[in-house]
């Protein structure tokens, strides 16, 4: 049997999800819900309540690629084995990601991988999220920015600066 949480240790948790989350956070209504002991079922009835605000707030799906990984996780897998390439860093954050991924020596594809995951990915989860009416015209989901970011690797040194880059990413949000 696990040993229960300390109450702090229990509330720094549940605060930092929350403000991962951007979701208000009431330290003293925490603690009145749910008196100890902190061990792993309070902490998951903790977390459905969690996730029951996000509903009541009208957050439940403004974040569906950090709430699917599983699903994100499926999809790079598929792309993966039909397009390979070589994952050397890859952060997901609440709204975006970061990677660091090799192409095979002569294939510059990074485009259709890119376009794969999020196809993938899209079709799997449920069509819930908010979308504004641009993207309902134009039958877009609303889960991905319509562009990304490419950069080929230099040299050693901007290697490192990119993998850093996406070491260090989730300190700066």
């Amino acid at each position: 049997m696990e040993q229960p949480w300390s109450r702090e240790a229990f509330v720094w948790g549940i605060a930092s999800l929350c403000n991962l989350h951007r979701i208000p956070f009431d330290a003293e209504l925490l603690i009145r819900r749910f008196p100890p002991v902190y061990d792993p079922a309070i902490l998951q009835s903790a977390i459905k309540s969690f996730q029951s605000m996000q509903q009541s707030m009208g957050l439940a799906h403004s974040d569906p690629i950090y709430f699917n990984m599983d699903t994100l996780r499926g999809a790079i897998a598929k792309v993966k084995h039909m397009h390979p390439f070589v994952i050397h860093a890859w952060v997901v954050l609440p709204e975006h990601m970061h990677c660091v991924i090799e192409l095979p020596e002569g294939d510059a594809d990074f485009k259709t991988r890119w376009m794969l995951i999020k196809m993938l990915f899209s079709r799997a989860i449920p069509k819930d999220e908010r979308r504004s009416e641009t993207r309902i015209n134009r039958r877009e989901r609303g889960i991905w920015q319509r562009r990304y970011w490419e950069h080929l690797i230099k040299d050693e040194t901007d290697y490192r600066a990119h993998i850093d880059d996406v070491h260090i990413n989730p300190a700066r949000h």
